[in-house]
């Protein structure tokens, strides 16, 4: 009798040890050489003292080898043998075999891997995974993805949608210990490692995109397993790490596997009879044995004024810089007193998602102080293993100076272009020099002008509201230290909207399906609707009068079996976003005459067999 047992292990419920050696800043590491130890055991023994096991296999996973990380395994101690073979998605693995294992004794295992992991670039694989249960999508997922990726190139999306996902999804220490799908994740928006790049993976797939999750190990303030996200752009590889918002991952990241999502398993089993299997899997160790740290970007800053007056503002300009496309969180801080922080930072962390360069501002409040003296307190930018000190000096308040006030609606349609008014008047006793900045967007606009005494200037500034519902911060500066801000909102009124798809869930290969797709405008409405399914794409124009609707029909033949993401999405003849909707249709091959006749005859066959059982 040829009795085989499996035991799943899911990847995540193991914590590795910490290494070592020191490593002082994470995000800054380079190059990394690291040993890394999988240990354990295996219990064997049987329900009955007849039983006997002929071949226990333990199969593990290993760190891979890739452009960016070479791996090679210096010693396995304990099987009679053992084989590196690859799984079904190309990932190395190690079988260990024991030809005659003894039941009631604890079999002992080790294996050891050297890596090194260097900041290079990644050749694509172009690799497909297929969709699972744990990144397919729904309707929301879809529009989410939709509203916050458009008008993006290919790498915008993805830092995009990696930042929606880290600021939307709140990190649950509790979802270490299990592993929850992308729906479960975006209706409950919480999570571990897991549960964010399942999400993410979810997302770049309803683009387009041919994403996959990556497992492994990474270092925070400790060694831990992790996961992370790949995917494919422009004949090279893209790392992204919703959890800690980075991209390139640092090199503390080591691959141990490419997966269509965090479902990792592996697996003991032994042949022979009823035999019953206690694996006790040890925590991994890593050693780092050698690394190097130097920062992914450069950093310049400017402080505006120079030196800042008692209970003012002050804007410090700063400018990242890197060879590469960055995807990270900067943080300021300030010197702090025994009262507690000595400037007031409003918006202490930014994400920074750009290829090249990119600039980014922060508004200090300077504080009240006494009469004629002058502080320095130095403040810190940090941000993807870099850092730069910037001096703030603080001095007396001067008499009279400029003052800048400002005038403007606040609610807006989306996409509606509007003006904005600052007046910026000189009441104090000699000509000054002022430059007025306005911060909306994600854009700034300044402009600089001299005042003689009693002299104002009035500046007219034209914006344009997000194309989205919502509200958002709208700030003015000037030089001189004064800041207005005010909130923006963003209403929607719908025009148009999907009031009916009608596809079926699942199709043949190489035949024909029908789709219909209904429309209603609630207002006069022109625009497009875009219609994908897998790599076919169309284009349909709608022009509709007020509660019109219209029905399109969509023929569409499907080449090969699989999973076809389908979507349709509506915009406006000025691309505003108005509708959107996503399904999945499950392609197989068609069916042929001898199919039926087989069924036909398993039907004949278990009437027969409930005839003469009694079956119902």
């Amino acid at each position: 009798m040829l009795k085989k047992l499996a035991l799943l292990i899911v990847f995540f419920a193991i914590l590795p040890v910490a290494s070592a050696q020191e490593i002082s800043n994470p995000e800054a590491v380079s190059y990394l050489h690291a040993e890394v130890t999988r240990s354990g055991s295996v219990y064997l023994f049987d329900s009955s003292p007849f039983q006997t096991a002929r071949e226990l296999v333990v199969t593990l996973t290993v760190p891979q080898n890739t452009t960016r990380q070479t791996s090679f395994i210096k010693s396995v101690t304990g099987p009679d043998r053992y084989y590196v073979t690859e799984d079904a998605w190309g990932n190395k693995v190690v079988n260990m075999y024991w030809e005659i294992p003894e039941l009631k004794k604890r079999l002992y295992y080790t294996l050891v891997s050297d890596v090194e992991v260097s900041d290079r670039d990644v050749t694509a694989r172009n690799v497909k995974f297929p969709v699972t249960d744990f990144t397919k999508a729904t309707t929301g997922i879809a529009q989410a993805t939709f509203d916050t990726t458009y008008g993006l190139d290919d790498m915008q999306r993805s830092f995009r949608l990696t930042e929606w996902v880290h600021k939307n999804i709140k990190y649950d220490n509790e979802a270490k210990s299990f592993s929850e799908s992308a729906i479960w994740t975006f209706q409950n928006r919480k999570g571990a490692c897991d549960e964010f790049s399942n999400l993410l993976v979810s997302m770049l797939r309803v683009l387009g995109y041919e994403p996959r999750y990556v497992v492994g190990y990474a270092y925070s303030e400790n060694w831990g397993q992790h996961g992370w996200v790949e995917v494919d752009f422009n004949g090279r590889t893209v790392s992204l790490d919703p959890t800690w918002l980075e991209s390139p991952v640092d090199s503390t990241h080591i691959k141990v596997a490419e997966l269509p999502d965090s479902n990792l398993t592996e697996h003991v089993e032994v042949k022979g009879g009823q035999i019953t299997i206690d694996w006790n899997k040890n925590e991994p160790e890593i050693k780092v044995l050698s690394h190097k740290e130097s920062p992914k970007i450069n950093i310049g800053a400017t402080l505006i004024p120079e030196n800042s007056s008692s209970d003012s503002y002050s804007l410090l300009s700063t400018e990242f810089s890197s060879p590469n496309c960055i995807l990270t969180n900067v943080q300021i801080k300030g010197c702090t007193m025994p009262s507690g922080n000595f400037l007031s930072i409003p918006k202490s962390n930014q994400t920074l998602a750009f290829c090249g360069s990119q600039k980014a501002y922060w508004f200090l409040k300077t504080p009240e102080t006494e009469g004629g003296m002058v502080y320095t307190c130095p403040v810190i930018i940090y941000g993807a293993g870099a850092e730069k000190s910037v001096p703030v000096t603080v001095g007396p308040e001067p008499g009279k100076r400029m003052g800048t006030s400002v005038k403007s609606q606040n609610v807006f349609t989306p996409g509606q272009v509007f003006e904005l008014e600052s007046v910026t008047e000189n009441s104090g006793y000699a000509t000054g020099a002022a430059t007025v900045y306005v911060f909306f967007g994600g854009s700034v606009q300044s402009k600089d002008f001299t005042l003689k005494p009693g002299e104002s200037a009035s500046i007219k500034w034209t914006l344009k509201a997000p194309s989205s519902p919502g509200s958002q911060d709208l700030v003015v500066f000037s030089s001189s230290g004064e800041m207005v801000s005010r909130n923006i909102t963003v209403i929607q009124q719908r025009h148009v909207q999907i009031q009916n798809i009608s596809a079926p869930d699942k199709a043949s290969a190489k035949k024909d399906l029908t789709i219909n797709i209904t429309v209603k405008a609630i207002t006069g409405f022109s625009g497009i609707a875009n219609i994908t399914i897998g790599d076919y794409s169309d284009t349909k124009g709608i022009f509709l009068g007020p509660s019109e609707s219209k029905t399109f029909q969509i023929t569409y033949t499907p080449q090969s079996p699989g999973a076809k993401i389908m979507s349709v999405t509506v915009f406006s003849d000025n691309r505003q976003y108005e509708d959107g909707w996503w399904g999945t249709l499950d392609v197989q091959n068609q069916k042929q005459w001898w199919d039926d006749l087989l069924e036909w005859l398993q039907g004949i066959v278990d009437s027969i067999i409930r005839a003469f059982t009694g079956g119902g």
